[in-house]
């Protein structure tokens, strides 16, 4: 595993700066097909058959997400510190931790110079997006991460 994803990359910075995150995870861009494949279940594996009577039955209803161990490893060790929506799907809680990124950089500017910032990137013909805001910790006990 060579990544920590979005949530494992912002928390080293939170945790080194003694700030706290807000993620809008509607802004975070995903790979269009991303989310589809994501709830797509599959037994294949477990089979040893690609396709019998029932098949898609079978895997529709038995299978498991296609979700790498990395990204399963990556929440189990950042979840005590990330706030997530009550009833966030568990495949939306996984990009967020999944280390096959594409290579994004993310970035801390203030607030003010972030939309000029962004323009500029795209006048460039780069991808920008605001995803979210950093604040103070008031209890550096607390989690690090509100996912809204």
């Amino acid at each position: 595993m060579t990544g920590f994803g979005l949530i494992g990359h912002l928390l080293e910075v939170l945790e080194g700066s003694g700030l706290t995150a807000e993620i809008r995870r509607q802004d975070v861009p995903v790979f269009p097909g991303v989310r589809d494949l994501m709830r797509r279940k599959r037994i294949d594996a477990l089979t040893g058959v690609k396709s019998f009577p029932g098949s898609e039955w079978v895997h529709a209803t038995f299978g498991g997400h296609p979700i790498p161990g990395g990204t399963r490893q990556n929440m189990a060790h950042q979840l005590g510190r990330v706030r997530l929506p009550p009833m966030l799907p568990a495949e939306e809680a996984y990009l967020l931790s999944d280390p096959q990124t594409s290579g994004g950089l993310l970035m801390f500017v203030p607030e003010a110079k972030a939309d000029a910032l962004c323009g500029a990137l795209r006048a460039t013909g780069e991808g920008a997006w605001r995803i979210g805001r950093t604040v103070e910790a008031v209890d550096l006990g607390m989690q690090r991460i509100t996912v809204v």
